[in-house]
């Protein structure tokens, strides 16, 4: 199986990066800068969420490296891992969005409004779910399984960016 990467994709690894520097940007304030003294609203669920989607952008980056270096059976395993770890984070994400639910019901938000807040969420994890899924289904043809697994990064952007200009620059979302 030849895993020649097409040379218009040769520089990806430097959107990832961004990518990374992006997500690290947006969760700096929310949760890297409250280590080690989390606050009560960071639960175990919060944490495991989180490990596993900064696991996540780490594959991200290192898989197209790991390509361009030829280390095809790194890649291999590392795509085997993958299973796993997008069960966790869709499982965490689910979590995640029960808990946003409650904290909103317990805030005395109705039912619906409560869960008009976990639209946004529940779309980027379902199209994330979808791309996974269609990247293992295609994973033998690689300039589409490269494709939808940048389709993954991409579904990182908006919460990443969000909290950028939420935490950062104080823009909040209308209503």
């Amino acid at each position: 199986m030849c895993y020649q990467m097409e040379k218009g994709y040769r520089n990806l690894v430097y959107f990832l990066l961004i990518l990374g520097l992006l997500v690290a940007f947006g969760f700096y304030k929310p949760y890297f800068a409250l280590f080690p003294d989390f606050n009560s609203s960071i639960t175990l669920l919060v944490h495991i969420h989180a490990t596993a989607l900064l696991i996540w952008v780490l594959l991200l980056i290192i898989q197209p490296v790991l390509v361009l270096k030829r280390k095809y059976r790194i890649h291999r395993i590392l795509g085997k891992f993958s299973y796993v770890l997008v069960f966790v984070i869709v499982a965490t994400s689910i979590g995640v969005m029960m808990k946003q639910y409650n904290e909103g019901i317990a805030q005395k938000m109705s039912a619906i409004t409560s869960l008009k807040t976990l639209i946004i969420p529940f779309a980027e994890i379902f199209t994330f779910s979808v791309f996974y899924v269609l990247a293992v289904i295609y994973r033998r043809n690689i300039a589409l399984h490269m494709r939808y697994i940048i389709c993954t990064a991409l579904v990182l952007i908006t919460p990443s960016l969000a909290r950028v200009m939420g935490y950062w620059f104080e823009m909040r979302a209308c209503a």
